[in-house]
């Protein structure tokens, strides 16, 4: 048990550690320039279409409290704001991960390119870098893993929502514990691409390693959530996700 909680702080603390070290290295900051756009125009579109049209077209289908008698009103009116605040936290959370997906398809080759720098600057690992059509593969491969786990992450999102209201305690738990897995796993993408290591092969380093990969998630998930932090955030999470690979994944089987 003192060995889970110490991987899961650690798991944390590494995401903290990744913010220090984007936002105390000025050279790494103009490879999330664009990145950092491309996800502000997403987030925001996101947020105004779930205000203009989704949230409106769900309160349409609950009964309007001023065609029924006084008392039933009592009953509407809690029911229809219990649901606005259920589907703004589902809508936010699928939102947040539908952003990342497409942020993470535009944004690969300038994160790809991050990600190299810091690990030969700080980890001193240089990876061999494909050129050509090997180039394009490479990036292809990076896509579509980091793609794949973002959708994984959104299916858990939809199914186990509804749990964490319905199930006290147990239900936001397993709910957080999930998301935040999945979505610590799409940041490290990056690092394990580096070392020939796809989707399918993410054992060879979550074996005993699994609880920290869960602490970095959360942690990277829960503050992603606040309102346009993730537009922050983001960028230092891939910068933490390769943080965490290099000091605490990479046993050096895979390089």
């Amino acid at each position: 048990m003192f060995k889970m909680l110490s991987d899961f702080f650690a798991g944390i603390k590494t995401f903290f550690s990744g913010i220090k070290l984007f936002y105390g290295n000025w050279r790494y900051w103009h490879y999330a320039i664009i990145p950092m756009l491309i996800i502000l125009l997403l987030y925001g579109l996101g947020i105004w279409a779930y205000f203009e049209y989704l949230n409106p077209w769900l309160l349409s289908l609950l009964p309007d409290p001023s065609a029924h008698a006084a008392w039933l009103k009592y009953f509407i009116y809690p029911l229809r704001w219990l649901t606005a605040t259920a589907a703004f936290l589902a809508g936010f959370s699928i939102l947040l991960l539908g952003v990342t997906t497409i942020y993470t398809i535009f944004s690969s080759p300038f994160f790809d390119t991050m990600v190299a720098k810091i690990e030969k600057n700080e980890f001193s690992f240089k990876y061999y870098e494909p050129r050509g059509w090997k180039f394009i593969v490479f990036m292809f491969h990076s896509i579509y893993d980091s793609a794949v786990l973002n959708l994984i992450t959104i299916f858990w999102t939809i199914v186990l929502f509804p749990l964490s209201f319905f199930v006290p305690v147990a239900g936001p738990v397993l709910y957080a514990a999930v998301v935040g897995y999945f979505f610590a796993l799409s940041f490290l993408v990056y690092s394990a691409e580096h070392r020939c290591i796809r989707r399918r092969q993410y054992k060879l380093f979550l074996r005993g390693n699994r609880v920290k990969v869960l602490g970095f998630g959360l942690a990277a998930y829960i503050l992603s959530l606040i309102p346009f932090a993730m537009i922050l955030l983001l960028p230092a999470a891939v910068t933490g996700a390769t943080v965490l690979f290099n000091r605490c994944l990479d046993t050096g089987k895979q390089n």
